[in-house]
């Protein structure tokens, strides 16, 4: 979610607006923005971020979004997801993937900063902000590797950021205890425990089928999870609080693409 949030505020500004030059001047920038906000926002690209402004304040570019929770599945803890959110925007090596992973925004930020206002849905008087300052992308040299690498270096660094949050009890029935990305496979691994009372009368093979159903239909519909499974596969490890033995299965890379 994170890393998607980012691009995404970037991607408006650097995409909808090419006018704008290495050291553009002020009034460069705010005519630009002007345009995004009277053609371009509100934007989604079908995830649980929506930017709906963007403004020019003391030397700042500053994106207005909110995140619709009820998009997010499985839904976060609303403390774990502030917490992931935090430290990712304080992760220099995340930030340096997500704010200078191109030319146009490493040339932008020698001239300004770029300020990230975020509402969550349930509490929109709550707003997070976090601010990439300016001259950050030249205090960082540029990333080698192609897109898809240090894309991929993204989801393993976010996995890492996570990992620092669990376990995570998403509801009364599942507990998230482990995440890692597995870069040279492709594949982002899960561990949960499951808490379901009907489980115990039920066969492992039965319990299985049960649970991949459930987490193929979960990822495909959910835009975030099913843009991550066009790069990578997913691998979910499962046991239970009230039952012995423990069941796993792998949802291939593509496979979202192919269902539909």
């Amino acid at each position: 979610m994170s890393a998607r949030l980012q691009t995404l505020l970037l991607t408006v500004l650097l995409a909808a607006a090419p006018s704008i030059q290495a050291q553009p001047t002020r009034q460069e920038l705010q005519t630009a923005i002007d345009a995004i906000n009277n053609r371009n926002l509100p934007a989604n690209r079908g995830g649980p971020t929506t930017i709906y402004k963007v403004s020019l304040e003391n030397d700042q570019i500053v994106f207005d979004s909110t995140i619709d929770l009820a998009k997010l599945r499985p839904l976060p803890p609303t403390a774990s997801l502030r917490q992931v959110l935090q430290d990712n925007f304080s992760n220099d090596s995340i930030m340096q993937l997500f704010a200078c992973n191109s030319p146009e925004s490493r040339q932008l930020n020698d001239s300004v900063a770029f300020m990230m206002r975020i509402r969550l849905s349930d509490t929109p008087s709550d707003i997070m902000t976090f601010t990439i300052p300016k001259g950050f992308c030249a205090a960082h040299p540029a990333r080698p590797g192609s897109p898809e690498d240090n894309y991929l270096t993204m989801v393993s660094n976010l996995a890492n950021s996570l990992q620092s949050q669990l376990p995570i009890k998403v509801s009364d029935a599942i507990t998230i205890t482990q995440i890692h990305f597995d870069a040279a496979k492709r594949t982002l691994h899960r561990h949960i425990i499951v808490n379901d009372p009907e489980f115990p009368g039920k066969s492992l093979s039965t319990i299985r089928t049960r649970l991949r159903q459930h987490a193929e239909n979960t990822f495909c519909a959910s835009p975030p999870f099913a843009s991550g499974n066009s790069h990578y596969a997913f691998h979910e490890h499962f046991t239970f609080a009230n039952r012995l033995g423990s069941v796993d299965f792998v949802i291939p890379q593509g496979f979202c693409a192919n269902r539909r």
